[in-house]
């Protein structure tokens, strides 16, 4: 089977892997530069044997900051992808980084790397970057449902910066060594001046035996507009999502070798203040009843509002003294939104992703 067959299929193995909902909460829209700490217990329940989710730390020395990634362990020649429940729509640009963070790893001839899928599209209209490991490099290669488009061979490199955007017109697929100050090398460029639907974005890896792929810095540089909501529960989803992309910015800046705290704070000021700005349209779409969806939402939110805020309240009162706590206090609010957004998500966001919504 050809690569970017592979990659296709990861999206179609994804879907019969209904824990996945559970690990895009804790892992993608909570992620950035990944914060601290372990899956929740009761989250951690729904992992299959054959996968380990882990957040490694990265620590150049006993003290001073630390950087940690997501590790996806595919033992069983399986696939994996993690998808946060957020629509791409252009002009967009989608980064991450990528590839063999252990230094002991090897994932034979297995494909990792981000795929941006057409929501609701059948068959399947994907778009993707990926990864192999080949010769003591990597081989990026962008491709599409339709093949390969471009591919460019890093001799010597274990991760890659990657980033995907849309401009309007043209999908474009950029890639350089991680690390690197050098100007990102274009993969491919496709003219896509319709793409049929809003994007899902995701990240994965297939076919990696016994190894490990790690994933970092996954960030939604910018996004476009979305159409004319057709409901206020996608107006109330789409508040949400703004609510996590700042709490993604937020770990992006302080999570690493270099946060910066001033950065770090105006990110969680602003999450805060989209939040309740959140919470009062999902108040608005409350329903007469004592446990109503709305009701749950809001019960989560406000978890979520408390724990952003002591990030906020600890950041100012020690600076990046406490980082790492501060980061936490974020992951966990992140979680407590994803819970709270999963009950009130539109269908056709819903039907979008693998798995049920009653796994929260």
């Amino acid at each position: 089977m050809k690569a970017w067959r592979y990659a296709g299929a990861m999206r179609k193995l994804s879907s019969r892997l209904p824990f996945l909902l559970t690990l895009v909460a804790v892992a993608i829209l909570l992620h950035g530069c990944i914060g601290p700490g372990k899956i929740p217990a009761n989250l951690r329940k729904a992992l299959e044997d054959r996968f380990s989710i882990r957040f490694i730390e990265q620590p150049l020395k006993k003290s001073g900051p630390k950087d940690h990634y997501l590790a996806i362990h595919d033992t069983e020649d399986r696939g994996a992808f993690l998808r946060p429940p957020l629509d791409l729509h252009p002009p967009f640009r989608w980064e991450l980084k990528f590839g063999l963070f252990s230094p002991s790893t090897s994932t034979g001839d297995g494909i990792f790397g981000t795929e941006l899928d057409v929501r609701g599209s059948e068959p399947l209209v994907f778009y993707g970057l990926f990864a192999q490991s080949v010769n003591g490099g990597l081989n990026v290669f962008a491709s599409s449902n339709a093949g390969i488009h471009g591919s460019k061979f890093y001799a010597g490199i274990r991760i890659v910066e990657a980033a995907v955007e849309h401009d309007g017109k043209e999908m474009i697929f950029f890639a350089r060594p991680a690390g690197s100050d050098a100007p990102y090398d274009e993969i491919a460029r496709l003219s896509v001046p319709d793409l049929g639907g809003p994007l899902n974005a995701t990240a994965g890896a297939f076919n990696i035996g016994a190894g490990e792929v790690g994933f970092d810095c996954i960030r939604v540089v910018k996004n476009g507009n979305p159409p004319e909501p057709v409901s206020p529960e996608h107006d109330a989803a789409n508040a949400l999502f703004a609510v996590a992309r700042e709490i993604l910015e937020a770990i992006y800046s302080l999570d690493g070798f270099t946060p910066d705290a001033a950065e770090g704070g105006a990110h969680i000021q602003n999450a805060l203040d989209l939040l309740d700005a959140a919470m009062a349209q999902v108040e608005a779409l409350d329903e007469p009843g004592k446990k109503t969806p709305q009701k749950l939402a809001l019960k989560n939110l406000k978890k979520a509002g408390k724990k952003i805020a002591k990030a906020l309240k600890l950041l100012e009162k020690s600076g990046l003294k406490k980082s790492e706590k501060v980061v936490k206090n974020l992951w966990k609010g992140g979680v407590q939104l994803v819970i709270g957004g999963a009950v009130i998500l539109p269908a056709d966001l819903r039907a979008s992703l693998p798995g049920e919504v009653k796994n929260f």
